[in-house]
C-alpha cells in the first residue's frame, strides 16, 4: 500500500508521434501542449493511456493562476469511459515563476467528479461533450472559497488548502452514485502560480496523509467517498486525526525514532524506547518505534466498538503518515471487464505478529486458516491455521523435506507421512521452498491441495518465481506457521521462535551476526542444545546441517525474553534433555553455570535486533492495544 501512494510515475507529459516504425513516445515539460497519462489495471498488470482533455487548460496540462482543467477518462477500447468503483489518484506540481521558497505561493484545490450525466451523448465522432459551457467551470472556480468539500456546482470533492511543490491527492468513487466519466480540477492561486497535472491513475481506496520527508509538509492526501479538506501544512508535535471507515486497516508510516541499547540485558531491559500512542476517543493503542522507521498496520477489529476517527495523543512527532486501506484485499478496481485477477481468500492481511495472534478466529476469511503479511517484514508471510492437522497437509511434508534428519531431500508419500507429526510451528526461506516445488514437478510428485494452493500463494507473493525449466526459483521472503492448537502463550513463543527465523532468513546483518556469536559460544553449551536437537525425537533436526545449527541456535535463545532465558535453558531444556538420555556432563555445565553462555549470546543478539528493528528476544511485535 505505502508502495502504491510513494511510488512516482512519470513526472512530465509525453507525446505520442506515428511514424513507419509504429508510435515514439518523448516527454515534454509542464506548459506545454501535453498530454497526460492515465494509469489504470488492466488484465493482470499495469497500462496507461492519456485522458481526454475538455478544456483549453487541461489540453495544456496545466492551470496558471485560478481557474479549471477539465478531463474525461479515455474510450473503451483504451481502458473504459466510466470507473464504478476504487479511487482516482491526481499528481499535481505546483510551481511559481522564479525559484526558491518564494517562488511558489500557496494555493487552493478542488477535485471533483464528473459523471455521465455532466455529457451530452456523444456524436458520430464520437467525441465528449459537457452540457455546461467550460466558462462556467471557470467562473465557479475562480468564486470558490474552497471551504468546504460539498460544493452545489461541482458536487462532492476533495479540497486541499496550502498546496505548494509536489502533491498526491486521491478520491473515492461514490458507491451508490453514477460512475464517475472524468473530473475536474479547479485551483485558486495568485497569477504567478503554475500547476501542472502530471499524471492520473485508479488506485485502491484510501484516505488519510502522507508528509513529506521532513514533517509537517503533507505530499499525499486521501479521502474516501463523501470528500473532505485538508490542510497540507501542520505543527510536526501535532499531527492531522485520521477517519477509519468500516472494514479498513490504519497504516502509520514512522520517522526512525534513536534506541538506547547498552541496556539489553537480563537486569535491565532496553532503557529507550520511543512509543507513539493513539486514541480513537475511548481507548489506546500504539506501537513501539523503531531505529529503522517504517509502516505499521493496526486492524481496528481489535478494539471493540471502535469509534472511527484516530488521532495521536504523544509521540506524534516520529508520525510521518497515517491513512487508510481495506483490512482484507479485495480485488483491484478498475474500469468494467478490466480488473486485475484476485481472490480475497489468497491475499494475505498485514498485520503486526502480536495482532496475528491475538486475532478473533471468527474474522478469518476461510475456518481452516488465516494468511497474513508482517507488517513491518512484507516479504514474509504467516499461515495461521485451525489445528495442527491443517498445518501439516500445508507444511508437514514440506518439513521432511527440508530439515528431518534421514530424509531431507526426499519428496515422502502419504502413506509414509501417515501418523508422523512434523512440528507444532514452521518456517522456510526462498531457497528451500523452491528446491521443494521443484523437485516435486520434475518428478511428477503428487501433492495435496493444499501444497499446491500454498506455491500458488508464494509465486503470487514473489516469495517463489517459476522458471522456464518448469520448475523455481527462490524470489524473496520466507513463510512462517503457527496453530490455535497451541495455547496462547506457547504461540507468543512460537511467533518470536518463527519470526525471528524469517528475520534470519531476509536480513545477511543478522545472520552475520547470528553466526559470530555461535563461533564465540563455549563449545559445551553448543554442544549441549546440538545434542538436544538430535535425541528429541519430537525435532529430529540434521545437526550435520550447519545454517540449520546456527538458525535453531537463534531461534532457541530469541523465543524467550532475556530474563527468562536462565530458566529455560538450565531447567527446562537440561530436564527434558536428561529425560531423552542426554550427556549427564553437558547437562550439568549448562546448570552449574545457570546458562550463562545462552543469555549472554541472546543480549547480543538483542542488541542487534533492537538496534536495528526494534524487536528483541520474546517479542517480535512493536503493537500495544487496551483491551
Amino acid at each position: 500500500m505505502i508502495k502504491s501512494i510513494m511510488r512516482s510515475r512519470f513526472t512530465a507529459k509525453f507525446f505520442f508521434c506515428l511514424s513507419g516504425l509504429g508510435v515514439v513516445l518523448w516527454f515534454a515539460s509542464c506548459g506545454q501542449q501535453a498530454q497526460v497519462p492515465f494509469f489504470f489495471p488492466s488484465s493482470g498488470a499495469e497500462s496507461f493511456s492519456v485522458l481526454l482533455p475538455l478544456s483549453g487548460d487541461a489540453r495544456k496540462g496545466r492551470i496558471r493562476g485560478g481557474g479549471s482543467a477539465l478531463f474525461a477518462f479515455p474510450a473503451a477500447e483504451n481502458g473504459g469511459t466510466a470507473l464504478a468503483s476504487g479511487a482516482l489518484e491526481v499528481s499535481l506540481e505546483i510551481r511559481g515563476a522564479g525559484s526558491g521558497e518564494s517562488a511558489c505561493p500557496p494555493a487552493d484545490i478542488r477535485l471533483a467528479f464528473l459523471t455521465q450525466e455532466d455529457f451530452l451523448p456523444a456524436g458520430k465522432n464520437g467525441k465528449q461533450k459537457l452540457k455546461r459551457r467550460i466558462s462556467e467551470y471557470r467562473e465557479q472556480s475562480r468564486e470558490d472559497d474552497f471551504s468546504a468539500a460539498a460544493h452545489p456546482f461541482f458536487g462532492t470533492s476533495a479540497v486541499l488548502s496550502g498546496g505548494s511543490g509536489r502533491i498526491t491527492v486521491r478520491l473515492a468513487v461514490p458507491a451508490d452514485g453514477a460512475p464517475a466519466a472524468g473530473f475536474v480540477l479547479a485551483v485558486s492561486a495568485p497569477d504567478e502560480t503554475e500547476t501542472c497535472v502530471l499524471d492520473a491513475s485508479v488506485q485502491q481506496v484510501s484516505s488519510g496523509w502522507l508528509s513529506d520527508t521532513g514533517p509537517g509538509k503533507i505530499v499525499w492526501a486521501g479521502f474516501g467517498e463523501d470528500g473532505g479538506c485538508r490542510v497540507l501544512s501542520f505543527d510536526p508535535g501535532d499531527p492531522p486525526p485520521v477517519s477509519v471507515p468500516d472494514g479498513h486497516a490504519l497504516s502509520v508510516l514512522f520517522f526512525p525514532a534513536p534506541v538506547e541499547t547498552t541496556g539489553v540485558s537480563a537486569g535491565q531491559l532496553p532503557a529507550v524506547q520511543h512509543r507513539t500512542v493513539f486514541t480513537d476517543g475511548v481507548r489506546e493503542f500504539g506501537f513501539r518505534l523503531s531505529p529503522s522507521g517504517g509502516l505499521s498496520v493496526f486492524q481496528p477489529l481489535l478494539l471493540k466498538d471502535f469509534s472511527g476517527t484516530v488521532r495521536p495523543v504523544s509521540g506524534g512527532g516520529y508520525v510521518r503518515g497515517i491513512f487508510t486501506s481495506p483490512a482484507f484485499p479485495e480485488k483491484a478496481p478498475a474500469f468494467p471487464d478490466s480488473a486485475l485477477p484476485g481472490s480475497s481468500l489468497l491475499d494475505p492481511v498485514t498485520a503486526d505478529p502480536h495482532a496475528m495472534i491475538e486475532w478473533p478466529q471468527s474474522a478469518w476469511r476461510r475456518p481452516d486458516r488465516e494468511i497474513f503479511r508482517w507488517d513491518r517484514f512484507p516479504s514474509v508471510l504467516v499461515f495461521d491455521t485451525a489445528d495442527y492437522g491443517v498445518q501439516n497437509r500445508y507444511f508437514r511434508r514440506l518439513a521432511f523435506f527440508v530439515e528431518k534428519q534421514g530424509y531431507r531431500g526426499r519428496l515422502l508419500s502419504d502413506r509414509e507421512l501417515a501418523g508422523m507429526h512434523a512440528y507444532n510451528a514452521h518456517d522456510y526461506r526462498a531457497e528451500s521452498l523452491a528446491e521443494f516445488f521443484s523437485a516435486a514437478a520434475a518428478s511428477g510428485f503428487p501433492l495435496l491441495d493444499e501444497e499446491l494452493e500454498l506455491r500458488g500463494i508464494l509465486l503470487r507473493s514473489g516469495i517463489l518465481r517459476a522458471s522456464a525449466d518448469g520448475g523455481f526459483l527462490p524470489g524473496e521472503g520466507a513463510v512462517i506457521s503457527m496453530s490455535r492448537s497451541s495455547p496462547l502463550y506457547l504461540r507468543y513463543s512460537f511467533m518470536a521462535h518463527e519470526g525471528f527465523h524469517a528475520v534470519y532468513f531476509t536480513d545477511a546483518g543478522f545472520r552475520e551476526t547470528v553466526r559470530r556469536v555461535y563461533a564465540a559460544a563455549d563449545p559445551r553449551a553448543v554442544g549441549f542444545l546440538q545434542d538436544y536437537f538430535y535425541r528429541l525425537d519430537t525435532l529430529g533436526y540434521d545437526i550435520t546441517d550447519s545454517y540449520l545449527m546456527e538458525n535453531e541456535f537463534m531461534g532457541y535463545l530469541m523465543q524467550n525474553r532475556i530474563e527468562n532465558t536462565a530458566d529455560y535453558f538450565a531447567e527446562n531444556l537440561t530436564d527434558r534433555y536428561l529425560r531423552y538420555g542426554g550427556n549427564r556432563e553437558l547437562a550439568a555445565y549448562v546448570k552449574q553455570t545457570s546458562a550463562a553462555d545462552f543469555t549472554a549470546a541472546a543480549e547480543a543478539l538483542s542488541r542487534y535486533t533492537f538496534g536495528r528493528w526494534g524487536i528483541l528476544a520474546g517479542r517480535v511485535g512493536l503493537q500495544f492495544w487496551d483491551d
